[in-house]
């Protein structure tokens, strides 16, 4: 009985243990109501991004962004053009905390960053647009060099935000009309290991009662 009883304690101090890890994975929701001084737009997008560690202290930065059909993005490339009059006039990563206007670390366009053009944009069937790409140590912006932000973004938790966002500027809303601050999330292979032992410390509670 007294092994059944440990068997259970370690159980339940393993998962608690688990839930402390470095936060890589990244995902930001694109709004108006985000905006400093809210905007009222029906203009949304969703983000992910993994940081990626390279070795001998540099990293990366991978990045996913879907903005819906209203706003355009002929200023980015003639070719990204859903016919909408609301053009983008600039797209940018910004460093700051929610609620606070920081500066631009990484520009995705106007300005361009993107320094060994890996960014790629697609219009989708929907008519919303999707950015991919990597904010990496060869782009530009001397002052948003992603290396020394790294320990910050190391050190988030699942559910907490990072002090870094993306802002789309456009001829209505000069100062952004839609604003996403990313936020830690677990790693998928650190989501699945957290349920299996939520799981088994279920079943450990069950056996234990």
């Amino acid at each position: 009985m007294k092994l059944a009883l440990y068997s259970c304690s370690a159980v339940l101090a393993g998962s608690f243990a688990l839930t402390s890890h470095a936060a890589t994975d990244f995902v930001a929701t694109l709004e108006g109501a985000q905006e400093v001084g809210p905007v009222v737009t029906d203009a949304f997008g969703s983000a992910a991004a993994t940081l990626v560690d390279l070795g001998g202290g540099d990293f990366r930065l991978d990045f996913s962004v879907t903005i819906n059909d209203q706003i355009n993005f002929t200023n980015y490339d003639a070719a990204i053009n859903n016919g909408n009059n609301n053009a983008a006039t600039g797209f940018h990563i910004h460093n700051q905390d929610r609620g606070v206007n920081g500066g631009v670390v990484y520009g995705i366009f106007g300005p361009d960053h993107d320094f060994d053009n890996d960014i790629a944009a697609v219009l989708n069937i929907d008519n919303s647009t999707t950015f991919t790409g990597t904010w990496s140590p060869a782009d530009g912006n001397p002052v948003g060099n992603l290396n020394g932000f790294a320990a910050t973004l190391l050190a988030a938790n699942a559910g907490e935000d990072v002090p870094f966002y993306f802002n789309v500027h456009t001829p209505n809303v000069g100062s952004g009309e839609i604003r996403g601050q990313l936020v830690a999330v677990p790693e998928p292979a650190t989501a699945a290991l957290l349920t299996a032992t939520a799981l088994g410390l279920a079943a450990a509670r069950r056996k234990c009662a």
